[in-house]
């Protein structure tokens, strides 16, 4: 690969790495930096690489790169929305129950593979097909299927306790609305 050909790769392929590597790093900064060092590495070995397609290879590279960044960093991929929903903002129980459930899903999610984190990010916010998953990722769609499934059985398995705790309280106000329109309280 000479240089005008690799600079056209480059150009042609950087935004979307940076983009997939953010997505999965959650950090702009470190995004581009592991980009451009699977970039640079890729120059580097040019010559003894044997490649059909580079921009598979990059994007599997990037995908691996984010991986070992997030073992390395202990980072969570996936990102639970801050935000309170508007009618929950004024209902303090249902505030204290949000913040808990918030709370143990990131626990839940810190505790998956950095691999796990991106199939199940993938899937539940991107809205990717498993086989579209398989693909992108250079995994088998089997794999990508038993890694989903472990995922939520891990999660289930952590959050099993915290269900239970939701209903009791969702009851709790469900009875306390009785009351009060029963004017008993």
């Amino acid at each position: 690969m000479n240089k005008t050909d690799f600079k056209t790769l480059f150009l042609d392929n950087f935004q979307l790495l940076t983009q997939k590597a953010f997505y999965i790093v959650r950090n702009n900064e470190a995004a581009e930096d592991i980009v451009q060092d699977v970039f640079y590495r890729f120059w580097q070995k040019r010559d003894e690489l044997t490649v059909n397609s580079p921009k598979a290879y990059l994007m599997r590279s990037v995908i691996n790169t984010c991986l070992n960044y997030l073992d390395k960093h202990k980072r969570m991929v996936l990102t639970p929305h801050e935000e309170l929903p508007a009618r929950m903002k004024n209902d303090t129980a249902e505030t204290i129950a949000f913040n808990e459930l918030n709370t143990r899903l990131r626990a839940a999610l810190e505790k998956l593979s950095p691999q796990r984190q991106v199939i199940f990010s993938l899937s539940l916010y991107e809205g990717l097909s498993n086989q579209d998953i398989a693909d992108q990722m250079g995994l088998q769609k089997k794999t990508v299927d038993n890694q989903l499934g472990t995922a939520l059985r891990q999660l289930r398995e952590e959050l099993a306790g915290y269900v239970d705790l939701l209903i009791d309280l969702s009851l709790l106000a469900i009875i306390f609305f009785i009351f009060f329109l029963l004017g008993l309280g």
